[in-house]
């Protein structure tokens, strides 16, 4: 089956280089990963929590969990502070709406009467080399070494990751059984609302094959899935920053994959369930959860529209 897109991403953005990118040991360095929920502009957070688990550039890897950007005060800060880091990130719904922001911007297409809110003008202060980071944010990353994965909001069981849609990678929340939706398949399908006639929290149906970290539901907060962690506790609302660290590669007890395997299981639910015993839980990776206070409130969370 081919790739559930054709050439941009749902806000008409170009495709990055790699959709779905694998982070080998050549490309990691020697330390931890320590990967990081929504920062969403909360520059002076996200530099607390490196402070406080004693990130060491060149040596530990962050690793961010997308939407770096809005809501917050600093987006433009977080993306300096992600590049000067070597910080790998997916990418985030926000992400992808400030780049098809920022065009819109810079052709002065008035049709894209929000663009030109106040609220976007940090986009102005953009370097073409922040442009081309936010522009190469995969929609995945996959590391073989821990056998994890980072998404933006979600993956829907059973379906390999080439046919994941894109817009579902970053605005899912729950599932429902795809014969709800009208689907004739087994399987699930992907939903950006909660509590749905027989949905659940996608996190909750994850077998794997490979433990994701994702972010995204800040209203649920940190979430503890035998195969899936969230981590969006909400820190422009006011919550936490919260980030989870593993331990590097050369102490971790899991054997490797190859490279490309990660997320690359077919099959229905059953099928999913016959490799949950392989799938790393956060005990096997010997994960360790650190959180940081907000420093205030930035934004006032909006009151989720009726199901």
């Amino acid at each position: 089956m081919s790739a559930p897109w054709v050439g941009c991403t749902p806000f008409g953005n170009l495709l990055p280089q790699e959709v779905h990118k694998v982070l080998t040991n050549d490309s990691l360095h020697q330390g931890r990963i320590i990967v990081v929920g929504d920062v969403h502009g909360c520059c002076d957070e996200l530099e607390q929590l490196l402070k406080q688990c004693r990130f060491r550039q060149g040596l530990d890897n962050l690793v961010l969990a997308g939407d770096l950007v809005n809501k917050g005060p600093k987006s433009r800060e977080v993306i300096e502070t992600a590049r000067r880091l070597g910080a790998h990130s997916v990418r985030g719904n926000h992400d992808d709406r400030a780049l098809a922001v920022l065009q819109a911007r810079k052709r002065g297409d008035q049709s894209d009467v929000k663009a030109f809110d106040s609220k976007w003008d940090w986009l102005d202060a953009l370097t073409p080399e922040d442009e081309d980071y936010l522009q190469q944010l995969p929609f995945t990353l996959s590391i073989p070494s821990h056998r994890v994965a980072v998404v933006h909001a979600g993956l829907v069981p059973s379906r390999p990751l080439p046919e994941q849609r894109l817009s579902d990678m970053y605005k899912m929340r729950d599932v429902i059984p795809a014969s709800t939706s009208g689907n004739p398949v087994d399987g699930w399908e992907a939903s950006d609302k909660r509590g749905l006639a027989g949905g659940q929290p996608w996190g909750s149906a994850w077998k794997g094959p490979d433990h994701v970290f994702f972010g995204h539901d800040a209203k649920r907060g940190l979430q503890h899935h035998p195969h899936a962690t969230g981590l969006d506790t909400g820190c422009c609302y006011g919550r936490q920053l919260t980030g989870a660290i593993l331990p590097p590669a050369s102490t971790t007890p899991l054997r490797p994959q190859e490279p490309g395997a990660c997320l690359s299981a077919s099959g229905d639910r059953e099928g999913q369930s016959s490799v949950a015993s392989g799938t790393p839980t956060r005990e096997h990776l010997g994960i360790k959860l650190l959180s940081v206070p907000a420093a205030q409130v930035y934004e006032q969370p909006k009151e989720p529209k009726p199901a």
